[in-house]
């Protein structure tokens, strides 16, 4: 197998407003660093951004409150606005716990529904990309027109490990690469062959890209990964390609029965 030289290089840019239009930034961005774009060059874009030029930012007072939400809000310590935008990203809530509320969206296990008011304008939450594929597909084809340059994008946010302190970073959309790498078949060191193996490869950039990111007022919004070991394409591919059916999934299977527990308690 080739050894490959993987470079990560942040693009710290200013504060991105809601009229922003990313492909300027991150060319505007490049420019004063003195770095530029080369061919196959990954570019990961922070979803709170992408989220926020899309217009994907909500006031509390714009929230019609349900009474589903103010019950919930009760149970997990959720404002009930929040707790009604939870309910109206996600397919359905699973249950949580003090100030937090677990949910799953297209059909991924998330907190907040990856709701934020971190780093969101003053008294506003961020709502996640509504199709972060499409987003990516979008921001693509605008670098690719400006820079003439052929790129992958993944849109990356934080998310969290079962049972581990702290956030990593995962997909929430990509365009222009092969999203995960499959093991079924090939051998290990000892000549084993792999039964169920699979790399996914846009978490893997994501969680990478993150470290630089960080979580704070660092300003970094795009991450540029240049010769990671990715097979790229045009191909439209989608994040829903990357998911796992419930039954077989060891922590969605467990959700799901947790929710049919958590469904039933709350119905009394």
């Amino acid at each position: 197998m080739a050894i490959y030289s993987t470079k990560l290089f942040p693009v710290r840019t200013r504060i991105i407003g809601e009229r922003d239009d990313l492909t300027e930034v991150l060319i505007e961005s490049l420019g004063k660093a003195n770095e530029f774009l080369e061919e196959g060059d990954i570019i990961v874009v922070a979803s709170k951004v992408v989220s926020l030029v899309e217009g994907r930012v909500r006031k509390p007072l714009e929230v019609k409150v349900s009474r589903k939400a103010t019950e919930l809000g009760k149970k997990f310590n959720v404002t009930p606005e929040l707790m009604q935008l939870i309910l109206n990203e996600s397919d359905f809530v699973v249950g949580g716990a003090s100030g937090f509320a677990l949910a799953v969206r297209n059909g991924f296990p998330c907190v907040n529904a990856c709701i934020d008011a971190a780093n969101a304008p003053e008294g506003s939450f961020i709502l996640p990309p509504a199709n972060a594929d499409e987003s990516a597909y979008h921001v693509r084809k605008q670098i690719m027109a400006r820079t003439g340059k052929k790129v992958a994008i993944v849109v990356a946010d934080s998310g969290l490990l079962p049972g581990r302190r702290g956030t990593i970073g995962v997909a929430l959309g990509f365009a222009g690469l092969k999203p995960s790498r499959n093991y079924v078949g090939k051998k290990d060191l000892f000549g084993r062959p792999f039964s169920a193996t699979f790399q996914s490869v846009v978490d893997d950039i994501a969680s990478a890209a993150k470290l630089l990111m960080g979580e704070a007022d660092e300003r970094i919004p795009f991450v540029i990964v240049r010769g990671a070991p990715v097979e790229f394409t045009d191909e439209r591919i989608g994040i829903e390609n990357t998911l796992l059916p419930f039954d077989v999934c060891v922590f969605m299977s467990n959700i799901i029965r947790k929710k049919k527990s958590f469904q039933a308690v709350h119905r009394k």
